[in-house]
């Protein structure tokens, strides 16, 4: 996911980004993901609605869903 949303952020290609981040969540919350992992996808949504999100932005989402799968598993 984050390489595929960190091409196409490079792309200014933003509502393929906020869709896949979409569709992520809506994964995540059926299957009761870490709520850090939901809440780093919200802030990366709210900063794509918002036209301010940043490769920055999206690899510190990234890590915090590293984490919270390398803790899971």
């Amino acid at each position: 996911m984050r390489d595929l949303a960190a091409l196409w952020l490079k792309q200014g290609k933003t509502e393929q980004v906020k869709k896949l981040v979409l569709e992520t969540l809506e994964v995540f919350r059926s299957r009761y993901v870490a709520r850090e992992s939901i809440g780093a996808l919200l802030m990366l949504r709210d900063a794509l609605e918002r036209n301010l999100a940043s490769l920055e932005l999206l690899q510190m989402v990234a890590q915090v869903l590293e984490r919270d799968s390398t803790e899971a598993g």
